[in-house]
């Protein structure tokens, strides 16, 4: 479900005539090989260089090509990742297409912050970006409701989830309407999967209501 609409986000920003698409803490990601993209497009991902080599590697292996041209851009998104974005031939006088996908969880408020800013000084009018968000962290309290009420499904194992992720941040909506950028409806997981004609199980709802996820697009002007 949430790759389709990172899917369908691209596909639209591609009839809409935007040639540049930015995968932002691109991972294993593999859109730039499995999408059909317009001709001319270039797809950069970024990501740390270990990680980027190691898709490369795996990919190559298998005889995989990018059906779009395609760019590493091997950066720390702790770090100034925009200057080696733009020595890659970004363009950021040319409208783009971003994904921030799955890298909200794992980054402070301040840190979000710094990734929008940086993605928004990069983006000519007409650019759009896609989000996939998270509210709030999982602690071990919710998890263990949660699994009493399902036994036998796990959720968390002997990972601590609560661990690994920050308390709640700026809502990257509002700061997007706040700078320069038309957000679209804002939808969660259960009304995403019911747009795409899917029922979600009970538990789904249960998560949600505490993970508060979003789904966001917006379009500069």
């Amino acid at each position: 479900m949430q790759t389709r609409f990172f899917d369908d986000f691209f596909a639209s920003a591609g009839d809409a005539g935007i040639r540049q698409a930015v995968i932002v803490a691109a991972g294993l990601d593999s859109r730039a090989y499995r999408l059909k993209w317009p001709h001319g497009t270039t797809v950069f991902e970024v990501d740390l260089p270990k990680v980027l080599q190691f898709k490369a590697r795996v990919l190559g292996e298998q005889g995989a090509a990018p059906k779009a041209r395609r760019i590493a851009v091997a950066a720390d998104l702790r770090t100034d990742w925009p200057t080696p974005l733009k020595a890659a031939a970004f363009d950021p006088q040319r409208p783009s297409a971003w994904s921030v996908e799955g890298v909200l969880p794992y980054l402070t408020d301040d840190a979000q912050t710094t990734l929008f800013t940086r993605i928004t000084e990069l983006c000519a009018p007409g650019s759009r970006v896609a989000v996939g968000a998270l509210g709030s962290r999982l602690d071990r309290e919710q998890l263990a409701a949660l699994e009493a009420d399902h036994p036998g499904v796990s959720m968390a194992g002997d990972v601590d989830f609560s661990a690994l992720t920050y308390e709640r941040r700026t809502d990257p909506a509002e700061w997007l309407a706040a700078r320069g950028w038309d957000v679209e409806p804002v939808r969660n997981t259960l009304e995403l999967q019911a747009r795409y004609g899917m029922t979600p199980p009970e538990v789904d709802a249960k998560i949600d209501g505490f993970m508060q996820s979003q789904y966001i697009t917006a379009i500069r002007f």
